[in-house]
């Protein structure tokens, strides 16, 4: 059963980087999202507890408790036959995972005070009906920061760089992120990257929830073709249209906008086809061990 979760959390884990295209075309993003986000945090967690269960019987059977690592074997199943050597080196990726995603998410919060911090010396603005603080920072940015008060901070450079309405898509962009909690998504896949920076294809999983969560801003903040015809022009001036997300976001602003009407009942069967596979695998495993129990 051990090898069984540790499967199904590899195949969780890397199932938003096998959807890419399906994502970049998508009707409603933001169901992408959150199936990529379930599918990606459940797998952490999943993989996370089969590793522990590898190093179980090797952690029991050093303080002497033979029963307790015999039982734990019987339960997790004979993968590479509970051998020391895989229980060693399970509790040490285990470990180590769970220290890098608490680096990674606190680093990510470090940021946000970091940014905090720098707005105090911007000036509050008011762009498309929306607070915006124009910060004199280096790089050409627009973020959106959460708190009990958020806002949107943009570099003064890019301020000065971006025409009237392309700030404005711009800004009515990160607005769509904080109306929407985007950090959380953002967040999530923040620290299963930086904890499974053993897995190769786990950037590329990200990388498609990080897709899926900028593309549902835009089309939260364009909702007609000149609208999108400004976020598509300010990303092209901001350049970096080699990386996956931006291409991403460029082939689907290039496509006509989807009436809501028509694609709401299909976005909630994205999640719904999402989240049932992964319940009645957490069922399906209960009841093993519930049997194997008794």
């Amino acid at each position: 059963m051990n090898g069984a979760r540790l499967g199904v959390s590899i195949l969780l884990i890397g199932f938003p980087a096998l959807v890419v295209p399906a994502i970049r075309l998508a009707r409603r993003p933001g169901a992408w999202a959150v199936v990529s986000a379930i599918s990606i945090g459940a797998g952490f967690v999943i993989l996370e507890t089969a590793l522990i269960h590898g190093a179980l019987p090797v952690l029991f059977s050093l303080v002497g408790a033979d029963g307790l690592a015999a039982a734990c074997r019987r339960l997790g199943g004979h993968l590479f036959g509970a051998s020391p050597a895989f229980g060693a080196v399970a509790g040490l990726l285990a470990s180590t995972a769970g220290v890098r995603t608490v680096i990674g998410v606190n680093a990510t919060f470090r940021a946000y005070a970091r940014l905090r911090e720098g707005a105090l010396h911007g000036i509050r603005s008011v762009v498309a009906g929306h607070e915006a603080v124009l910060a004199p920072m280096p790089g050409r940015f627009a973020m959106a920061i959460p708190g009990s008060s958020p806002y949107v901070l943009i570099s003064q450079s890019l301020a000065s760089d971006l025409p009237p309405g392309e700030l404005t898509a711009i800004v009515r962009h990160e607005m769509a992120h904080l109306h929407r909690h985007h950090q959380r998504f953002l967040i999530l896949g923040t620290g299963v990257g930086h904890g499974l920076w053993f897995m190769p294809w786990v950037s590329r999983a990200t990388g498609a929830l990080r897709l899926a969560v900028e593309r549902w801003a835009d089309e939260e903040a364009a909702t007609s073709p000149s609208e999108r015809e400004h976020v598509r022009s300010a990303l092209l001036r901001l350049g970096h249209t080699d990386s996956m997300i931006v291409r991403g976001r460029l082939t689907a602003l290039d496509r006509p906008r989807f009436e809501a009407a028509h694609s709401t009942l299909w976005g909630w069967s994205v999640v719904a086809t999402g989240v049932a596979p992964l319940g009645i695998a957490m069922v399906a495993t209960l009841i093993h061990h519930i049997a194997l129990v008794t």
